[in-house]
């Protein structure tokens, strides 16, 4: 059993097996478009484990953004102010582990879902819980939406979201 612990040990420290098994995966998209009373930037990351998303990233005010699922993910969000802000999400298991957004940390089992709101050349994060459920099934903006229903927070950011500057 021991040469068996040894040998596993020895692989694991030369990069031959992978220790954060299964399937990793997320995507992001940005959204912006000019209406008759301003202009709509805003971006949503997510990733996922198994085809379950752990994480969501809604951004306000991002012209665009990049995103690698890891593990670790991490990703860029581009202001419309041409500032970048990096963020990091660092886990094992999609429940535990730490987030970084900008300069700021969290515990990603204190909340899946990161509001950022880049407008007037400041980075406010805001982290809070919803529902696993809501999360999960079909594509995320739809279910953000629908998580929205039984979240204020969230549905107020979305509205600013969707809010012409």
């Amino acid at each position: 059993m021991r040469a068996v612990v040894v040998i596993a040990a020895s692989l694991a420290l030369a990069g031959c097996v992978n220790l954060r098994p299964g399937s990793w995966g997320g995507g992001s998209a940005g959204h912006g478009s000019d209406t008759t009373t301003g202009r709509i930037n805003y971006g949503v990351a997510h990733l996922t484990l198994n085809d379950r998303v752990y994480f969501v990233l809604v951004s306000e005010g991002a012209s665009g953004s990049s995103c690698s699922s890891g593990p670790p993910a991490s990703g860029t969000l581009r202001a419309t102010d041409g500032r970048e802000v990096e963020w990091a999400c660092d886990t094992r298991d999609g429940r535990t582990g730490h987030v970084t957004v900008g300069t700021e940390r969290f515990e990603l089992s204190e909340g899946r879902v990161f509001l950022v709101n880049l407008r007037n050349g400041r980075t406010v994060v805001e982290q809070i819980t919803v529902e696993d459920a809501l999360l999960q099934g079909g594509f995320i903006e739809d279910r953000l939406k629908v998580a929205a229903g039984s979240n204020e927070r969230l549905a107020a950011f979305l509205k600013l979201c969707e809010t012409p500057k």
